[in-house]
């Protein structure tokens, strides 16, 4: 049943994308609204957050028997235990991030790139479940995309260093050159990792096209 969820959510993400990849304008997303499936995310959304919440009571419970870590640091990687598997061991969460925007040769579709394209995010969104919350008055989540670039989705209670690296990655004004992001005029909607499912079919149903898990 669980992979169900996953099976739904990527053929509506895969529906989105295809007709309305341009961009989140307020007119845009009220057309990707339109087009959603309203009743079959809401299923995707309050389904899956109970499988999430049932995991991770167990996962903590034989986590306090066994003394498992339930969040540990190694080597500048966060862990964090999410579940346990069918022969009851833990499935921890782990955070990595590579110089993507070089990597995906994104820089030649930027202003000043090989192709001309001169696409910087403008009127994109990008969501983004992480280790934990944004640093949202970081100097890199100023500049084109306007005040408050980044914003926080949820009321979890927990900043990552490394979710600002993956946001940054994606979205950084270039205050420092050497920092500037694949889309640095789009805003960023930052979540903790612990519910991503249902949170994507919420945000989906809300006009979202853009996450990074």
């Amino acid at each position: 049943m669980k992979k169900n969820y996953f099976k739904r959510l990527l053929i509506f993400s895969f529906f989105l994308s295809t007709f309305f990849v341009f961009s989140q304008t307020e007119e845009q997303i009220r057309e990707i609204k339109k087009a959603n499936n309203t009743e079959e995310l809401k299923y995707i959304e309050e389904s899956s957050r109970q499988i999430y919440l049932e995991a991770k009571e167990k996962a903590l419970e034989m986590a306090s028997q066994k003394g498992w870590a339930i969040t540990y640091v190694e080597d500048g990687v966060l862990f964090e235990l999410m579940k346990v598997s069918e022969d009851n061991q833990p499935i921890y969460f782990r955070t990595f991030n590579q110089n993507a925007a070089i990597s995906t040769r994104v820089n030649h579709l930027n202003t000043g790139g090989s192709l001309g394209l001169e696409l910087e995010g403008q009127n994109m969104t990008a969501y983004v479940w992480d280790g934990g919350w944004v640093y949202t008055n970081h100097q890199e989540f100023d500049g084109p995309g306007g005040d408050d670039r980044v914003t926080i989705g949820d009321d979890e209670n927990q900043y990552s260093d490394h979710g600002t690296h993956v946001t940054g990655t994606i979205l950084a004004s270039g205050v420092n050159p050497e920092a500037k992001g694949m889309a640095p005029h789009a805003k960023g909607v930052s979540y903790r990792w612990n519910q991503d499912t249902p949170e994507v079919a919420s945000a989906a149903d809300n006009g979202m096209l853009l996450s990074n898990h």
